[in-house]
């Protein structure tokens, strides 16, 4: 027999031996049956599988904690939609504070008073508190302001604050002129008027007419042509909530409140009814505080 016939003979009978093995049951070992190589391949399969569902679920957590959406074909999509927030309460922004330092005639300091200003409503009437705080107008001394001036309890339901005497008596930071120092709740002349236009669509009169919010007092001896009413340096606390229709207090103008929890509010309003009380100085005048607000209360309504 020629050798290279023997060869492919035997060739032959190799392929067809290594191609019935791949056909054929898996050979016993040591007793137990080997594992059938499909069921490995499967595992491997469920193990990659189970990897991708895995980073899937890590990236949609991602996803809906940063609120962004994520496209399957690569890159971020749009924001995932969310709920709206539920609407916020009604507030009113704080935007400076004054603490004043109350004594009385022997010089017993009796608490601080700190007052919260509703500067975005009132703008002139912000400027004008403020810079009576500081006995200042924009770094120039006035001669005059709250340090040591008086506060009074004559009436039921106010406590009457910032009130001069002598040549004093009576002003504010602003020159109407003839008129004295004053300004005006509307255009009176060419004198300093009040923009009412956010006070009126706040209606604060309407809410804020109530214990420990705080109020510039209408001047009873001068007002404009028109009946506006003219302010000074006089500001009143309400010592209780006015629920009844009183006109005489709808023109003056709701300006802040004392700040506080509703305890210490009340007892600084309690400590503020003992008589000769004075402002002995103004421990502390923060401008422009930034996220700070209170809840605006609702409608007072009359008791029947």
């Amino acid at each position: 027999m020629d050798t290279n016939d023997g060869a492919d003979q035997e060739l032959v009978e190799k392929g067809q031996s290594a191609g019935a093995s791949e056909k054929s049951p898996p050979a016993q070992t040591n007793g137990t049956m080997a594992e059938p190589w499909w069921k490995q391949k499967i595992a491997d399969r469920v193990a990659v599988w189970s990897v991708l569902i895995g980073l899937i679920g890590v990236v949609g957590v991602i996803a809906a904690v940063t609120g962004t959406g994520i496209s399957l074909s690569g890159g971020t999509g749009q924001p995932t939609p969310t709920k709206p927030a539920p609407p916020e309460k009604p507030s009113l922004k704080i935007t400076d504070k004054v603490t004043f330092v109350i004594g009385n005639n022997d010089g017993d300091t009796i608490g601080n008073l700190t007052i919260g200003v509703f500067g975005d409503i009132l703008k002139v009437t912000r400027k004008n508190f403020i810079s009576l705080a500081k006995g200042e107008v924009e770094g120039e001394a006035i001669g005059y302001g709250y340090k040591s001036s008086r506060f009074s309890n004559d009436e039921d339901y106010f406590i009457t604050a910032g009130v001069f005497e002598g040549i004093e008596k009576g002003k504010a930071i602003y020159d109407a002129g003839e008129y004295g120092n004053y300004y005006f709740s509307g255009n009176f002349k060419t004198f300093v008027s009040e923009d009412l236009t956010e006070y009126n669509k706040e209606d604060l009169t309407s809410c804020c007419l109530r214990k420990g919010y705080v109020a510039m007092l209408k001047n009873s001896r001068t007002e404009g042509d028109a009946e506006q009413a003219a302010f000074d340096s006089r500001f009143v606390i309400y010592k209780e909530d006015i629920t009844w229709d009183e006109d005489d207090l709808k023109p003056n103008l709701i300006f802040g409140k004392v700040m506080g929890d509703e305890e210490s509010v009340k007892e600084i309003l309690k400590k503020l009814e003992e008589p000769d009380l004075r402002a002995r100085s103004i421990e502390e005048i923060k401008e422009n505080v930034e996220n700070e607000y209170i809840e605006k209360p609702g409608l007072l309504l009359p008791i029947n």
